[in-house]
């Protein structure tokens, strides 16, 4: 008999997969990984945006993002630090905010994805003013464009690891 079948990935997410009349757990395994690695390399976020919420796309990001099941990868919290620890645009939340986004860039290039992979920005600005908001718009236009952004959650902190930084950005992709 041929049946859809569920992998269960931890308590949060189960990845669906349609299964031919697959009869033991050897086969199953060995499904499960060419089914995952035919997802690999054909990964891409969609954008929803529904018409009774706001539209996000012109602030640089979506809504919703959906994507089809890979490989996860969350990228810890970006800085404006370069590789030998210096803080690049010191008091420049302009120069910070895409450096940030250079370097989740490098992480997420490092395990093979790009930037359309990933799904989900976390933004944290140290002491979030009016002002803040146009110049971190601007960077992820620039960076993710408006079509089809990622999600994202702007949040306002007292501080972070370092009080040069200005802004730290995290994310979650999908590949």
């Amino acid at each position: 008999m041929c049946t859809r079948k569920i992998l269960q990935i931890s308590q949060r997410v189960s990845l669906f997969y349609n299964f031919s009349c697959v009869t033991n757990a050897t086969n199953h395994t060995q499904t499960v990984r060419h089914k995952q690695e035919k997802h690999k390399t054909n990964m891409v976020r969609k954008a929803v945006n529904p018409g009774t919420l706001f539209n996000s796309k012109q602030n640089g990001f979506s809504q919703v993002v959906i994507s089809t099941p890979g490989k996860l990868v969350f990228i810890s919290g970006q800085v404006a630090w370069d590789e030998n620890l210096n803080i690049i645009g010191e008091n420049n939340l302009e120069i910070q905010t895409q450096k940030a986004i250079d370097n989740l860039k490098i992480a997420i290039e490092s395990v093979g994805g790009t930037m359309e992979n990933i799904m989900m920005l976390r933004i944290y600005k140290v002491d979030f003013q009016k002002g803040d908001g146009p110049i971190i718009k601007s960077k992820l236009k620039e960076n993710f464009g408006t079509k089809n952004p990622p999600a994202s959650t702007w949040i306002s902190v007292k501080g972070l690891a370092n009080e040069g930084f200005m802004i730290e950005i995290e994310a979650q992709a999908v590949i």
